[in-house]
């Protein structure tokens, strides 16, 4: 007997009822991601450069003013600007508290929170409002949030934005093709909004166009009006404040490294347990989860609603083709998906293979899934982040720069956005695979003042030491302490 693949949405008080539960443990999601906000940041990188426009745009400077200077033979690190939504949503909390982690960290978290009631309203379109309330559940309390609400870093803001988007557009779909011009604009603003907090979000406007001329075998009136408001505030956006350009001169393609990276990511997409009865546990909530998975999202395109497949697949693509930066991080816009995805390959089988049938299948893989989350969240401790800007000497450091070097002055570093947002100096890393005359020529080509060296950090050991052993006597050591080093350049 074939297998009904029709959806079972969420209707009348149900769905309410639904809602109205998925507010509730976004506020106590909230509370709780608030309440255990660890101090410092680590060392990171990209959270630097985003706090710099930040400030940039609370004291009325230039935008790409922050002290950060692009190094060509080392293009992967940044680059010299980032998009300019999360920045504005920074800049009154940085008027108004100054670098406080504790406060910049807000943001983040309350756009965390928020996605959770948007993905019960995407998700109960197609699923019952209990296992709509289940794949939020699985995001609201998914143990890399914990940690991750710790940096200042614009993943949960663009995740807020990508899902709103995805909803407006489900909707717009749902009832096309009535008042297509009323959906369009604020949909546009939208995905704009998403593309100015990460330029990923560039995939929502090309999902709608590919879903038109699939579904449709022409650009609907409603994605065209869509793409229009998104081109012409994206054309905007590149003009005046931040322009792909440096981006695009970033792009490398490792394929199979970058595959390798993903594969290990979905691994420990529920724990990171690597012994005992844990990683056997771990392995088959994956293993079974990933299976399900794609044939939920094999269900959802058969079914063919809306353009949300068709991004999720264009987003994993480019994260696939983008190798100059991978890792769990930038799966976030994909994990509720993927929990979908789960619940709609068990919903499939509840309603197809029996009620009793399913119940057992969902609740043995929930069980699986909630202790992996366990033994995550017990491993957590809010205390402060060791290391980052809170390793000791770095601010001593910092005090010295700030008071015996002059603003032009310019550094060479291996977090050189870092440096420029403490000291509101010019900075640079030093090339990445360079051998110490390559290391000692970009020094002198950008008019480098300043070398600082340390034991710790990646590259230093193994690039850096060298350099100062071929150049020692063109460097000239002004301070140390326990974990610096600051070199002074000679003629």
């Amino acid at each position: 007997m074939p297998w009904h693949l029709k959806p079972s949405p969420a209707t009348g008080s149900s769905a309410r009822a639904g809602l109205w539960i998925s507010i509730g443990l976004a506020l106590l999601v909230a509370v709780f991601l608030i309440c255990e906000r660890r101090a410092g940041h680590d060392w990171g990188g990209d959270f630097s450069l985003y706090i710099s426009h930040a400030r940039n745009l609370s004291e009325g400077r230039s935008y790409a003013d922050t002290g950060y200077i692009v190094n060509p033979y080392f293009r992967s690190l940044s680059p010299d600007t980032y998009p300019p939504l999360f920045p504005l949503l920074l800049a009154p909390l940085y008027g108004r508290y100054g670098l406080d982690f504790q406060v910049l960290k807000l943001p983040g978290i309350l756009c965390f929170a928020a996605s959770i009631p948007i993905l019960f309203g995407l998700f109960c379109r197609d699923l019952p409002a209990v296992q709509s309330l289940i794949v939020s559940c699985l995001w609201a309390v998914w143990p890399f949030a914990l940690w991750f609400k710790d940096s200042v870093l614009p993943d949960f803001v663009f995740m807020l934005l990508w899902v709103l988007a995805l909803r407006m557009l489900r909707v717009a779909y749902d009832e096309f093709p009535i008042r297509p011009v009323a959906h369009a604009i604020p949909i546009g603003i939208v995905a704009y909004a998403a593309y100015a907090t990460r330029s990923a979000g560039i995939v929502l406007p090309a999902a709608i166009l590919c879903y038109d001329v699939l579904r449709h075998r022409r650009v609907s009136r409603l994605g065209a009006c869509i793409v229009a408001v998104f081109g012409v505030l994206a054309f905007c956006q590149n003009l005046l404040i931040h322009s792909e350009t440096s981006y695009l001169q970033m792009f490398s393609m490792a394929l199979k490294k970058t595959t390798t990276i993903y594969l290990y990511s979905v691994s420990t997409v529920f724990s990171t347990a690597t012994g005992g009865w844990l990683r056997g546990v771990r392995n088959i909530a994956t293993v079974t989860a990933a299976l399900l998975s794609c044939v939920g999202f094999l269900v959802n395109m058969r079914r063919f609603r809306s353009p949300s497949e068709l991004a999720v697949a264009m987003y994993v693509v480019l994260l696939l083709l983008w190798s100059s930066g991978s890792g769990t991080r930038y799966m976030i816009p994909v994990i509720p998906f993927f929990f979908l995805y789960v619940v709609t390959a068990l919903d499939l089988f509840a309603r197809n293979a029996g009620w009793r049938a399913g119940v057992a299948a969902e609740g043995s893989l929930l069980i699986l899934i909630f202790i992996c989350y366990l033994s995550e969240d017990l491993g957590f401790r809010p205390t402060r982040i060791a290391g980052g800007v809170s390793t000791p000497g770095f601010a001593e450091l910092c005090q010295y720069i700030t008071a015996n070097t002059k603003s032009p002055d310019v550094f060479v570093f291996r977090n050189p956005r870092v440096l420029s947002l403490y000291t509101r100096r010019p900075a640079s890393v030093y090339p990445e695979h360079g051998d110490p005359e390559l290391i000692w020529n970009y020094s002198r080509g950008i008019h480098a003042r300043y070398l600082i060296v340390t034991d710790f950090l990646d590259g230093d050991t193994t690039v850096l030491r060298p350099f100062v052993h071929d150049y020692g006597d063109r460097l000239r050591m002004v301070f140390s302490n326990a974990n610096f080093r600051l070199y002074a350049f000679g003629d």
